[in-house]
């Protein structure tokens, strides 16, 4: 299949000659060559988003002429506009080709959704045509394509600038890899899998999951890429007004540390002491709490909502907690009872006396039920399960 060149390696200045062997003269999946900015070229974004991408080349009639087509504010706005209409973000490039400026318009492939017209037509490219699917071929596209994740999207606009080095660096010592400079974040970003080798038509393949892991504001380029937290006073039923607020946005790892500072600092520790050892305990288990967050969030990516996770009130924490305390490794708890304990005092072989070795009902707002115990009050619960490897971000 005829490739095109990525954008990144086209000189913005070519001779008609090198401009041909660059090009070529035949349309294909991932080319169009355009006399202007004309109305179809809805279907010809849609139609590439949908195939494997390309470049769309203004100033070329259709006899192979290159008659010009400056990339002025009034083309800019139009492609853009006719783009967005699709859903779709392009990266423009001028390009000089002897005396006349031509526009060249990269198409990224959308994989994770569906990308249609404005009119609802669902397209694909074939060859240099975009044609429409139809029936069983439509219903097998769309299936396939709702299996693929949100966050194995590829961003249309890259920029290495914005990523945090220092969380690229720290994601690398976790995976056993060297630090890199600023010149290698995009090998390492491949190396961490957030980024697709380079193909074309775009300058990198890197994911939108890189911008949410390790882009400073990742906000600027995923739309709500933040987490929203809230502390409401009051008593249930129905919330009360809010107290404290606060929003978290970066590098993922530093949006996690700052959702778990302000918990804390929202919440009441506990002290217990064992012999001479006294120890302190947070209201909420940070490994709890971590779980919770990260789960949230990759749901929201998946599903491609990418809005702000707004975590319940904390009030309501403790029932969300008692849901997910047996994902708990042994050694974040004290133990808890086994299958076939007993209260003390009774014999092996009898039953306990109605109401023997029962604990009262746990209070909500109170977390220390969630500590030495499992399942329903009294009863051994469900097997504990661990968690057997930790979690890099």
């Amino acid at each position: 299949m005829a490739r095109v060149p990525r954008i990144a390696d086209i000189p913005q200045q070519l001779s008609p000659k090198a401009f041909w062997d660059l090009f070529g003269r035949l349309e294909h999946a991932e080319l169009d060559f355009k006399r202007g900015v004309p109305a179809d070229i809805r279907d010809t974004i849609a139609a590439m988003a949908m195939t494997h991408g390309g470049l769309i080349v203004h100033g070329v009639d259709d006899r192979r002429v290159i008659v010009g087509c400056p990339l002025s504010q009034n083309t800019q706005d139009r492609i853009t506009r006719i783009a967005t209409e699709c859903g779709v973000d392009v990266q423009l490039l001028a390009l000089t080709v002897g005396d006349l400026e031509l526009t060249v318009c990269a198409v990224p492939e959308i994989r994770g959704r569906i990308v249609t017209t404005p009119d609802g037509r669902l397209l694909r490219r074939v060859g240099g045509d975009s044609q429409p699917l139809r029936g069983d071929a439509m219903a097998r596209f769309v299936r396939d394509r709702e299996h693929r994740a949100g966050e194995d999207e590829p961003l249309a606009i890259v920029d290495l600038l914005a990523f945090d080095l220092a969380a690229v660096n720290q994601a690398l010592a976790a995976d056993g890899r060297p630090a890199v400079t600023a010149d290698g974040i995009e090998r390492a970003l491949t190396d961490l899998g957030v980024a697709v080798p380079a193909a074309p038509p775009l300058k990198s393949r890197v994911l939108r999951a890189a911008q949410v892991l390790f882009a400073s504001d990742p906000r600027k380029s995923v739309c709500g890429a933040a987490v929203q937290l809230m502390r409401r006073a009051g008593v249930d039923p129905g919330p009360g007004p809010s107290s404290a607020r606060e929003e978290c946005a970066g590098p993922l790892a530093d949006t996690m540390d700052c959702c778990l500072r302000f918990v804390a600092a929202h919440t009441r520790q506990f002290e217990t002491v064992t012999g001479s050892r006294r120890e302190a305990l947070s209201e909420y288990p940070e490994l709890v709490l971590r779980e919770a967050i990260v789960n949230a969030l990759a749901h929201r990516v998946r599903r491609q909502l990418l809005l702000p996770v707004v975590l319940p009130q904390l009030r309501m924490l403790p029932a969300i907690l008692r849901m997910i305390v047996p994902a708990i490794s042994d050694e974040s708890r004290a133990a808890a009872p086994t299958a076939g304990s007993r209260p003390p005092g009774v014999p092996p072989g009898r039953r306990a006396r109605r109401g023997t070795g029962r604990a009262p009902d746990p209070d909500p707002d109170n977390p220390s039920h969630l500590v030495n115990r499992r399942g329903r009050p009294g009863h051994p619960g469900p097997p504990r399960r661990s968690i057997t490897s930790p979690m890099h971000y």
